[in-house]
C-alpha cells in the first residue's frame, strides 16, 4: 500500500497509536501537530506543524497534497469536566477546526475523511440502547463541541458527496495512561482498597480501549461503503461506573469494596454496535479482555514499585 494519509492531532492521546499502526498498514503518514515538533521525530514519518485554528495555515497544509485519506482527531480537551454552560472557547475550537479542515478540502476530492467524535454527544440517554439515530442532548461543553464539529462536516461532505465517516466513541483507555476512572479503579481493586465512584452527577460511562479505537478507525479506511455517516463503536455491553467497578474487583479477585460517594446511582448504558457490526465486523474484543490487560500491567507495575497511587478516583 502506498496511500498517503494526513492525520490531525497526532500528538493527543490517540494519535501516536494510529500514526504507529497506519505505518505498519504501510501507509505514508503526514502527522499534524498545533505545537513545536519537538520529541515527534517518527522515522518514516512526515510531521507538519499547523494551528487548524487559522484557516490560512489549514488551507496550505490541506491542500498541498491530494490526499487517499483524512483521519481528524484534533481539538481542544478540557482538563476538567465542565457542564453546561461552560468553557466556550472549547466549543469555538472544534467548529472552526471543523470549518477549516473542510474548506480546506476541495470540493472535488474523493478521498476519505473519518472523524473521531464521542458518544458524549448523546448525553444521558433517554432509551438503551442508544443508537446512531437518537437525538443529541450534551451534558457538558466537549460533547456540545464534537456536535458541533460533527454538523460541519456533515452538512460540508453531503452537499459534496464526500466520503465522511463519523466515529462516536466512548472514554479512551490503555495500560500506559496513569490517570483516570479505570487506572485509579484497577489500583485500588488490586490493593483490596474501597473502589469509590466520586463523580459529582449522574454520569452515563461508557470505555474502549486505545487499541480498539485505532482498531475501529483503520476498519473504516478498509471497509465498504465509502461513506457511512455516523457509527457508534464500544464493546456493545451494558456498563457504568459501578459495573465497571464491579468488574474490575471481580476480575483484581481481592475482595475490594465498592463504595459510591454520591447520593445517588449511576446510570447504566449500552451501546448498539450493530451498525458498526455491519460495516466492519466489531467489535475485536470484550470489555473483560482489556479489564484483565490493565490489571495484568498494573500488577506487574507494583511488582516493580512504579504503580503510582490511587489518590484519585472516579
Amino acid at each position: 500500500m502506498n496511500a498517503r494519509i494526513l492525520v490531525t492531532g497526532a500528538s493527543g492521546f490517540v494519535g501516536p497509536y494510529l500514526v504507529r499502526r497506519l505505518q505498519a498498514e504501510g501507509y505514508r503518514v503526514t502527522a499534524l501537530h498545533r505545537r513545536s515538533l519537538a520529541g515527534f521525530g517518527s522515522a518514516g514519518v512526515e510531521h507538519v506543524q499547523c494551528d487548524l485554528t487559522d484557516s490560512g495555515s489549514a488551507e496550505t497544509v490541506i491542500r498541498r497534497q491530494d490526499w487517499d485519506a483524512i483521519v481528524h482527531l484534533a481539538g481542544t480537551v478540557p482538563k476538567r469536566w465542565t457542564r453546561l454552560p461552560g468553557d466556550y472557547q472549547v466549543l469555538s475550537n472544534h467548529a472552526r477546526i471543523a470549518l477549516h479542515l473542510m474548506l480546506g478540502i476541495p470540493p472535488d476530492w474523493n478521498g476519505r475523511l473519518v472523524f473521531l467524535s464521542t458518544l458524549g454527544v448523546y448525553g444521558l440517554p433517554a432509551a438503551l440502547p442508544v443508537r446512531e439515530e437518537d437525538p443529541l442532548a450534551p451534558m457538558n461543553i466537549y460533547g456540545a463541541a464534537k456536535a458541533a464539529a460533527e454538523e460541519i462536516f456533515l452538512a460540508i461532505a453531503r452537499q459534496r458527496r464526500q466520503q465522511l465517516w463519523i466515529l462516536r466513541a466512548p472514554g479512551i483507555f490503555s495500560e500506559e495512561r496513569r490517570d483516570g476512572g479505570v487506572y485509579h479503579m484497577c489500583l485500588a481493586a488490586l490493593r483490596g482498597e474501597p473502589v469509590i465512584l466520586r463523580a459529582a452527577i449522574p454520569t452515563p460511562w461508557d470505555l474502549l480501549h486505545v487499541a480498539d479505537v485505532v482498531e475501529a478507525i483503520i476498519r473504516c479506511l478498509h471497509a465498504e461503503p465509502a461513506g457511512a455517516g455516523i457509527v457508534n463503536i464500544s464493546y456493545g455491553e451494558r456498563v457504568g461506573l459501578s459495573l465497571v467497578a464491579a468488574r474490575i474487583v471481580r476480575l483484581a479477585a481481592t475482595g475490594a469494596d465498592i463504595r459510591n460517594a454520591a447520593p445517588f446511582d449511576h446510570p447504566e448504558i449500552e451501546v448498539s454496535v450493530a451498525k458498526a457490526a455491519r460495516l466492519f465486523a466489531w467489535p475485536p474484543c470484550s470489555l473483560d479482555t482489556r479489564l484483565a490487560s490493565i490489571l495484568a500491567s498494573l500488577r506487574s507495575g507494583m511488582r516493580n514499585g512504579i504503580a503510582g497511587t490511587a489518590d484519585r478516583q472516579s
